[in-house]
């Protein structure tokens, strides 16, 4: 996991989701990503490439943000 996937993840188990049509929505992306194994692929790589903008968001406010957290 990344981890802004870490955070969201956490967020999802402590506040889920209770509208049973955007439940069966999600449910149906997934699904579509779990049969489509190159889609998958490309998308784990894309995030494992991505910076976590939270973090970076949350150092900027603070004033602690450095050159090094644009790469």
């Amino acid at each position: 996991f990344t981890s802004p996937g870490k955070r969201l993840l956490r967020k999802k188990i402590l506040f889920p989701l209770t509208d049973e049509t955007k439940i069966k929505s999600i449910w149906t992306k997934i699904e579509k990503l779990s049969l489509d194994k190159r889609v998958r692929s490309e998308i784990v790589a894309l995030l494992s490439e991505s910076s976590d903008l939270d973090r970076l968001m949350a150092r900027f406010i603070a004033g602690k943000v450095l050159p090094r957290d644009f790469r």
